[in-house]
């Protein structure tokens, strides 16, 4: 993560961020299916939901929205990939996950709800009453706006990677040196000055 200040840039390791799966509904679908996946995150910007900003009405008749409830298995947003995987999981038995937006609007667990329930009633009106009762979305606040990563910011971050590959090698060298064996002459000019490899740990 790279947080950008008035004084300074600053990177760190996320190590909770340990994997990641491409951009591909099947992949995607199959990775949310998993039993381990327990919460998942929403960050598609306020326009993304496909609900009325004023109205808080979900649009059915947007043409993403149409593809998604004619194609439940091949679905195009994110919706319908949510709603992918929890077919998989209530088929198999597995508890739902939570969706949690991170979008930072009003009522934003409530907004995901309105788009995740409004197209599965476009698929079956069934499907969308078990969301409706075992699917939390719940509420939470944004306190910091990621902005879209620009050339700006690409530039920024090159010397910080830089750096970290110098470090990297540095550490890399300085392993290399510790595995290799000791050297040690034995006796002055009087003697025969053979050379005794000794490795760590051993005499």
């Amino acid at each position: 993560m790279v947080e950008l200040d008035p004084i300074a840039l600053h990177a760190q390791v996320i190590g909770s961020m340990i994997d990641f799966v491409a951009v591909e509904p099947a992949q995607t679908i199959a990775r949310m299916a998993d039993p381990a996946v327990r919460i998942v995150s929403l960050t598609i910007t306020e326009g993304g939901y496909y609900v009325g900003a004023k109205t808080d009405v979900f649009d059915a008749t947007h043409p993403d929205m149409v593809h998604d409830a004619a194609h439940p298995d091949a679905p195009c947003t994110v919706f319908g990939i949510i709603l992918a995987a929890l077919q998989s999981r209530r088929a198999a038995g597995i508890a739902p996950f939570t969706v949690m937006s991170c979008d930072n609007l009003p009522e934003n667990g409530h907004v995901a709800a309105a788009a995740v329930i409004g197209l599965a009633g476009l698929i079956d009106p069934v499907l969308a009453d078990w969301v409706r009762a075992n699917v939390a979305f719940p509420c939470g606040m944004v306190d910091c706006i990621t902005p879209a990563t620009s050339d700006r910011e690409n530039r920024a971050v090159v010397p910080l990677l830089r750096r970290d590959r110098r470090r990297r090698q540095s550490d890399r060298a300085q392993r290399r040196q510790r595995r290799r064996p000791q050297i040690a002459r034995s006796g002055g000019k009087g003697r025969s000055g053979r050379v005794h490899r000794q490795r760590r740990g051993f005499r």
